[in-house]
């Protein structure tokens, strides 16, 4: 079996981790999903978690979960196939409405079913929701996208996963968890398909934790008492409460359907159940006594306002929306969901901030790491990458907000380096736009949201212009500065041009270290350096590239011998200097034609 051997049909998916396509085997003509996950822009440790993934999910065999039938890597991507499913339960749930109850029993049934196998094997899935559960043309459940999937050794798990309405309260509270919160989002699931809505429901992240954390479950009074009884013992806040196994087994709700697929099992000797120890399994009566050791979570926990026209600008034009762009969606109702659930989150909470002075979101460690999480997990959806900016970008221009508030929020920033994750965005971004002769307009205004927030927390403070410049390095960024000095966009030509100049031009004065990395690839960019001062009417992008030009033909001989003379050059100075007579631009220019000249 070779990549020449699936015929490949069109996309039928695409989310941060890639895109999907609809494929068929030739040998067979079975139909598949053809999975492409490029590597460009990840992080070693990224990679090698992308090829744990693919273990974990070809170990498993099982009709209620996606099989996997093929992978292989390439220098460049990774490649996933699997079995082809046609529709998801996110989808048939909004077309259809709530479920009566003997099919909820038949979707619980076959995620009971995976669920087991996975928890028997020691894998946590950790993302369970609607848009991961794919029903095939006999309506059969089955569990897929194991990206946050995770083996469970004997320790608990510390580490955020997950889609933010069906995380358990372990997740919201950063504590140590284990299997149970599979079993939450299970709850959560058939509390959805039996209600319409999930047990908390709201667009507000530091809401939606303080609901989980105080406030009780309403629960349905149409239901049997029976079902009402199953949904109660998944969703209990406390895990050491929660229903587990094997009594989820053994419970009236689930047993007549599901003992006949145990049964089954227990023949083929296809599972390898955990140690009541490892799974800390809990009677229903008496209450647990003996919790084995839970190790604490070993993961951590500098005034002046920053004034941009620019940025109060398009605050102020955006209106707080998050437009929809026909070209950044996707054919995939799990992604388009993800993103839709993603955005009311946003859109509420950029609201908080602006009218409310309301900065929680930003500084509470569980709801910021939400947000990081929404911008990672919906960074091929530009609408949602733009709001997220947007929403990073608030409370340096929002007057309302304390100095105190606004030190806590830099601190954050810091401590979670949300500078790497927005550099690291912005190259991927970069990299897929540059090949392109045109892109839509809704990733050229995310990718300039990107470049301003970034451009913005180098001046605000110089621990962020380190953390740029360490992922620079990290992430290779100064071997595309050529291409990025070529970038124009439509709305504003040069904008992605300036926040980067500007950003270089800080970079090369206060840090030097700085200087042998940046000045190589400059060497090669004199006819972008001409092409910008011939193009741009912009005062900041004439001014700040004078500037860094002058600066670079003085302290550095290979760039002067480079720049020394040349009349190209030259003459877009002096024709600058008749079109523009403001003083910092006639101040710059006479200070690089004074090196030109030399």
């Amino acid at each position: 079996m070779n990549p020449r051997s699936y015929e490949i049909y069109h996309v039928i998916g695409e989310g941060s981790f890639g895109k999907v396509y609809k494929a068929r085997f030739r040998e067979t003509n079975e139909l598949v999903a053809y999975k492409v996950i490029s590597k460009n822009g990840r992080k070693p440790a990224e990679v090698f978690m992308l090829r744990k993934e693919c273990e974990i999910q070809k170990n498993l065999q099982h009709p209620n979960i996606i099989r996997m039938i093929y992978s292989f890597e390439t220098d460049n991507e990774l490649v996933v196939i699997t079995e082809f499913a046609q529709k998801d339960l996110c989808r048939v749930l909004k077309q259809e409405g709530v479920f009566p109850e003997n099919k909820v029993k038949k979707v619980l049934r076959d995620l009971i079913a995976a669920l087991y196998y996975l928890h028997s094997n020691r894998v946590l899935h950790r993302d369970l929701k609607p848009q991961n559960v794919l029903l095939d043309a006999n309506e059969t459940a089955k569990l897929c996208d194991f990206g946050f999937a995770k083996s469970l050794g004997r320790d608990l798990l510390t580490s955020i996963k997950g889609t933010p309405l069906y995380m358990a309260p372990e997740l919201m509270n950063e504590s140590p968890y284990d299997h149970r919160v599979d079993l939450w989002s299970l709850g959560c699931i058939g509390y959805e398909l039996l209600t319409g809505h999930t047990p908390y429901s709201t667009t507000s992240i530091v809401q939606l934790i303080q609901m989980v954390r105080m406030k009780p479950i309403q629960w349905p009074t149409h239901l049997s008492e029976v079902c009402l009884s199953f949904l109660k013992g998944l969703l209990q806040k406390n895990p050491l409460e929660r229903l587990t196994w094997p009594y989820i087994l053994h419970h009236p709700f689930i047993a007549q359907a599901f003992f006949p697929l145990v049964t089954d099992y227990n023949r083929m000797n296809s599972w390898n159940p955990l140690p009541a120890t490892a799974y800390n399994f809990m009677p229903i009566q008496p209450p647990l006594t003996n919790v084995p050791y839970c190790p604490t979570s070993t993961r951590t926990t500098p005034s002046n306002k920053l004034s941009t026209d620019s940025m109060a600008s398009a605050y102020s034009k955006s209106n707080n929306t998050i437009e929809s762009n026909p070209d950044d969606s996707s054919n995939d109702p799990s992604f388009l969901a993800q993103k839709e659930e993603w955005s009311e989150f946003l859109k509420k909470n950029i609201e908080d901030v602006m009218y409310s002075a309301d900065t929680d979101v930003l500084t509470e460690k569980p709801s910021f790491m939400l947000i990081m999480k929404a911008f990672n997990d919906c960074k091929k959806c530009p609408t949602v990458v733009t709001t997220v900016c947007r929403l990073l970008s608030l409370p340096f221009v929002v007057e309302s907000i304390s100095e105190s508030q606004l030190s806590a929020i830099k601190e954050n920033y810091l401590h979670c380096s949300v500078m790497h994750d927005l550099v690291k965005i912005m190259k991927e971004m970069i990299v897929e736009m540059l090949p392109k002769k045109e892109t839509d307009s809704s990733r050229e205004t995310a990718l300039q949201h990107l470049l301003l927030l970034i451009c913005n927390l180098t001046f605000v403070d110089k621990s962020f212009l380190k953390q740029f410049f360490e992922c620079c390095i990290t992430l290779r960024v100064f071997q595309i500065i050529k291409s990025i000095l070529s970038m124009r966009t439509r709305n504003e030509p040069l904008s992605i041009v300036k926040y980067f100049v500007s950003i270089t031009l800080r970079l090369y004065m206060v840090i030097p270290d700085s200087r042998k990395m940046i000045v190589p690839p400059l060497l090669d960019c004199v006819q972008e350096f001409q092409a910008i001062l011939q193009e741009s009417n912009d005062v900041t992008v004439q001014t700040r590239l004078c500037t860094l030009i002058t600066i670079l033909g003085i302290t550095e001989p290979n760039f002067h011998s480079k720049v020394n003379g040349n009349e190209n050059l030259i003459d877009a100075l002096n024709k600058l200097k008749l079109d523009c007579s403001l003083p910092s631009v006639q101040q710059a220019t006479d200070g690089m034609l004074e090196v030109l000249k030399k």
